[in-house]
């Protein structure tokens, strides 16, 4: 029963220490890579959501109020993601 205590004790004292180091190379890569990323994935995601509604307005069967529907709700719904997201970073 000591055994086994003793045991838990030191896995729990490196896994503590572990835990500590993955956190640090988690902060550093969250600062470097992601947070400088998500803007550009944003407007990227913006663009390739108008262009893709774009297609309603060309052709034979033209719907400009679809067009307009789809895109204020496409945005309104990417401007609630991007404000999730902004408060999220900020905490």
């Amino acid at each position: 029963m000591i055994r086994t205590i003793s045991l838990l004790a030191l896995f729990t004292l490196f896994s503590v220490e572990m835990q500590a180091q993955v956190t640090n190379v988690l902060n550093n890569f969250y600062i470097i890579w992601v947070k400088p990323a998500i803007p550009i994935i944003a407007g990227l995601v913006l663009i390739v959501g108008a262009v893709a509604n774009m297609g309603k307005l060309f052709g034979e069967s033209r719907d400009y109020k679809g067009f307009i529907t789809s895109i204020v709700l496409y945005l309104a719904v990417y401007f609630c993601l991007v404000g999730i997201v902004a408060a999220v970073i900020s905490s």
